[in-house]
């Protein structure tokens, strides 16, 4: 597979994990700045943000892990993924910064891919 082609379905999952599949709670849940609207019964936001933002950088590193079918890519995305977030928490990004760096790791990966280096 070519680097684009491999780049357009890392984007199409990154699409779906990162925007689809995540819900209003989980966003707001995964920020331990922000405590969510409806948090489970019995938690305070403060004790299960780790939690959610673990599930969201593997919920990511899976859309990963179904295009490439490497599992270093896929704990690559997760750590990735789990940084960036908890760098947007600390309010050391924003939006665009954020969504940036997540691209990025996705160029990266299909440019790894794409020179047939082994993960």
């Amino acid at each position: 597979m070519t680097m684009l082609g491999m780049l357009f379905l890392l984007l199409m999952a990154h699409a779906v994990t990162d925007f689809g599949l995540q819900s209003e709670w989980m966003a707001r849940a995964k920020n331990f700045r922000v405590p969510p609207s409806l948090p489970p019964p019995g938690q305070r936001p403060n004790v299960v943000w780790p939690f959610v933002l673990l599930a969201h950088a593997l919920i990511n590193a899976a859309g990963v892990y179904v295009v490439t079918q490497r599992m270093g890519f896929a704990v690559f995305e997760c750590v990735a993924h789990f940084g960036i977030d908890l760098l947007k928490c600390y309010g050391g990004t924003d939006v665009y910064r954020d969504q940036f760096l997540h691209l990025s790791t996705k160029l990266m990966i299909a440019a790894t891919v794409a020179w047939g280096s082994v993960a």
